[in-house]
């Protein structure tokens, strides 16, 4: 709920997607079928939820989850793959 991603890149019903994301501290990087879909920093968003509320944003936190959700009632996946990056300067 930080950044929307651009829509119309997934392919027909039926045929197989692919998507890479990768995650560098609070830079989060969405390919989908070859088209960069997401590019965002999310340290630099600041919803008006947090400022109104004037706690810390989620998205700052070092630690986290990485979760896979589906909006029909089941998510198929194939050829599922989690990589560590190599350590990079921040």
């Amino acid at each position: 709920g930080l950044k929307a991603a651009l829509q119309g890149y997934q392919r027909p019903a039926g045929q197989w997607n692919f998507q890479e994301v990768t995650v560098r501290g609070a830079t989060v990087r969405v390919d989908l079928n070859g088209y960069v879909i997401l590019d965002a920093d999310l340290s630099a968003i600041v919803p008006a939820a947090y400022l109104r509320a004037g706690t810390e944003p989620l998205q700052i936190r070092p630690r986290g989850f990485f979760g896979l959700v589906g909006e029909d009632k089941r998510l198929l996946l194939r050829g599922l793959e989690v990589q560590r990056l190599p350590a990079f300067a921040r």
